[in-house]
């Protein structure tokens, strides 16, 4: 089981709350080897967010769909609770 640091907590909500202010609408992914939380755009199914695109990296070979959200209709809070209950589960 994963156990996030301070830290690491911090540092995802901070990258929750970016992809909640900037992407009306965003793909959740978290990377269990790199403990890196990767949001991208919905013009792009979650499968073929693992190849990259000018703009976006492609996502890391174990990055684990959270949900997709959207603006307004999350807060960061709720992303947190979800991705805590995946990696509960890795």
């Amino acid at each position: 089981m994963i156990e996030l640091t301070l830290e690491e907590r911090h540092h995802i909500r901070s990258r929750i709350s970016t992809a909640l202010c900037n992407l009306d609408e965003f793909h959740a992914f978290f990377s269990p080897s790199l403990r890196r939380f990767f949001a991208r755009c919905v013009t792009r199914s979650p499968a073929e967010a693992f190849g990259s695109v000018r703009g976006a990296a492609a996502l890391p070979m174990d990055a684990v769909f959270i949900g997709t959200y959207s603006h307004g209709s999350v807060r960061a809070r709720d992303v947190v609770e979800d991705l805590e209950d995946v990696i509960a589960a890795v």
